[in-house]
């Protein structure tokens, strides 16, 4: 700086000092407390506060100094792990390294216990004022279950899952309004249920709410529907050929009509003059079996 000596009318240069005291150092968390879920971002603030005196040194003297807060953008910040002095940096892992807020992105169990510090200094002072944290990372809730198998019929018996995970969650699937399941026990209506490909889920209700999903499918009955030309035939007419929809099962009758059981056609004329029943079963996916 430049001060005119009044006396001398030469021009003199003075010092101006500039000295910065950090008098308070505060830690806060977001939440707080620093305890977090698995995969919940955790923030730590630093709010660091003092004062910054200026002497212009023109008389030597204290009652031309003058005294205001240090502005927030001259505060310098470094973060740290306790007990380890390599400053940490930006990365997948870590933001904000360098600035008042250090982000914790998606931790994981094992950084639980970990202690976080921060260096503070300013433009005009080098020596650090530090703070410390710790944090705690809870592990996600055990979310395991499962069926006894992945693919049912309609016609199968209920099933209802093993919880391996945490009891006393709820139960959901998609698409919704199709799955006629318990939402407490899990416990799928199958006959009730359309025929389709679910994604049941099992969510729980721990400290640290997790989900897990199982697919399922369930598939309708084989289609056994078959018919003949006629529902009475003389034994002089042509041996009649059924009409199946799906074809690969098998033809019985009751006894006394001559029947070809892979193709269903009856031999009139070697079979006994009656009533008979004749039943198409097929055994695909989920057997079924029809009648005429």
């Amino acid at each position: 700086a430049a001060d005119v000596d009044s006396n001398q009318g030469q021009l003199s240069t003075t010092a101006i000092l500039n000295s910065d005291v950090i008098s308070s150092l505060v830690l806060s968390s977001n939440p707080d407390p620093a305890e977090v879920c698995e995969g919940t971002d955790l923030f730590i603030t630093a709010a660091p506060s003092g004062t910054r005196v200026t002497d212009f040194g023109s008389t030597g003297a204290t009652t031309d100094d003058t005294t205001i807060t240090i502005p927030s953008a001259d505060y310098i910040y470094q973060w740290y792990l306790v007990g380890n002095s390599t400053p940490l940096t930006d990365s997948p892992q870590y933001s904000g390294t360098t600035t008042a807020t250090l982000g914790i992105i998606s931790p994981t169990a094992a950084l639980s216990g970990n202690e976080n510090r921060v260096e503070v200094t300013t433009i005009n002072n080098s020596c650090p004022v530090e703070e410390t944290i710790a944090m705690v990372v809870n592990p996600l809730d055990d979310a395991s279950f499962n069926y006894n198998a992945m693919t049912f019929c309609v016609n199968d018996f209920d099933p209802t899952p093993n919880i391996t995970g945490l009891a006393g969650g709820t139960f959901t699937a998609v698409p919704s309004g199709l799955l006629s399941i318990d939402s407490s026990t899990g416990m799928i209506d199958l006959s009730a249920s359309s025929p389709g490909t679910y994604t049941v889920s099992y969510t729980t209700t721990g400290t640290c709410a997790n989900t897990s999903d199982q697919i399922i499918t369930i598939n309708d009955l084989d289609n056994a529907n078959f018919s003949y030309s006629s529902n009475v035939f003389c034994s002089s007419d042509s041996n009649p050929t059924p009409t199946v929809d799906v074809s690969g099962g098998t033809f019985t009758a009751t006894g006394g009509l001559s029947i070809d059981s892979s193709t269903g056609i009856i031999d009139l004329s070697s079979s006994s003059a009656g009533i008979y029943t004749v039943t198409y079963s097929i055994a695909n996916q989920c057997p079924n079996s029809a009648s005429v």
